[in-house]
């Protein structure tokens, strides 16, 4: 009888600590998932914000451009 309490007892404990391993394991993925999708967002972020910077410099380097051809082909046109 003292055996079968014992057996019972580590088999009650076994199967705790089974389940409280498992517990574990599924907060640590679900940690890691949040994790990934956190650093995703922010990769996507910075992304869209460098393509921003990006398009801006184009865009003030094509306004310049402009701006300087312009201004050439003002001063060199003959005045009357």
């Amino acid at each position: 009888m003292k055996f079968a309490r014992i057996a019972l007892i580590t088999t009650v404990m076994t199967l705790s600590f089974s389940t409280q391993a498992a517990s574990l394991a599924e907060e640590v993925e679900l940690a890691v998932k949040q994790a990934a999708e956190q650093a995703l967002e922010n990769f996507v972020q910075a992304q869209r914000e460098a393509l921003r910077a990006s398009v801006s410099n184009l865009l003030e380097q094509t306004l310049d451009d402009d701006v300087n051809t312009a201004e050439k082909s003002n001063t060199s046109a003959p005045r009357s």
